[in-house]
Parts: C-alpha cells; structure tokens; sequence
C-alpha cells in the first residue's frame, strides 16, 4: 500500500490477498498509517502474508525517523490467524509458502537467519 492513509472502504471489496505489504511508521509524522491503522488495514483485507514496511527509517539528524513496534504488530497481525513476516535489509522469504496456504490460517514465516539473534545484537539497536 505504498505510504498510504487508511481508506478502509476502498480497500474493503479487494476480494482474496496473499500479500500485503504495507507501512507501519506513521505515529510521529502521520505521513503515513500506524501499527493500529495498519492492523485495522488487515482486518479489512485479511492477506494470507502481511510485511511491514516505512518505519524506523534511518535519518540525517535522527536515529531514527517513523518509529513502529514491529515485534508488537506482528504478534497483533498473528492474533489474527494471519503470518507476518518482519523483513530487514538483505533478508527474504519464499511467497509461495504463503500463498498456497487457505486463507486466515497461512503458515507462520521461519524468522530470517539474520533475524534469530536477539534484537539487542543488532547494530543500533
């Protein structure tokens, strides 16, 4: 959903999603939606996959610009019944375990080997 608004109405008649990658950052700036504007977004799609995106991006002057609990999300979006997957520079996952899996009850995404150290190891963290 690119750097989108909630507009849950428009989005309500999409039909079956895979996935939906959409951002979480907008709680200072309001550029874009929130973890519970976002959430409300999945409710009203309900994706089989959903990847979060624009937050916590690096600045000039900040460390960091539209902060987001992604760990605090994705642990809402899997109350759902729907996978999450938490990506970082360089990581991936296949779609395809995603997508062949029946709607609402999609497969939990393994964590990316860059992902299984503790957020702590992580550099500016």
């Amino acid at each position: 959903l690119g750097d989108s608004l909630l507009h849950e109405k428009e989005w309500a008649g999409l039909g079956e999603t895979d996935v939906l990658m959409l951002p979480i950052g907008g709680r200072t700036v309001g550029n874009t939606m929130d973890e519970g504007e976002a959430l409300r977004a999945v409710r009203t799609i309900e994706p089989r996959l959903v990847i979060p995106c624009h937050y916590d991006c690096p600045g000039l002057f900040s460390r960091r610009l539209n902060p987001a609990d992604e760990a605090g999300f994705k642990n809402e979006v899997e109350k759902l019944g729907l996978a999450c997957a938490i990506l970082h520079q360089g990581d991936s996952i296949e779609v395809e375990d995603f997508v062949s899996a029946p709607a609402h009850r999609a497969a939990r995404p393994p964590d990316p080997p860059s992902r299984r150290r503790a957020a702590t190891d992580r550099p500016g963290a």
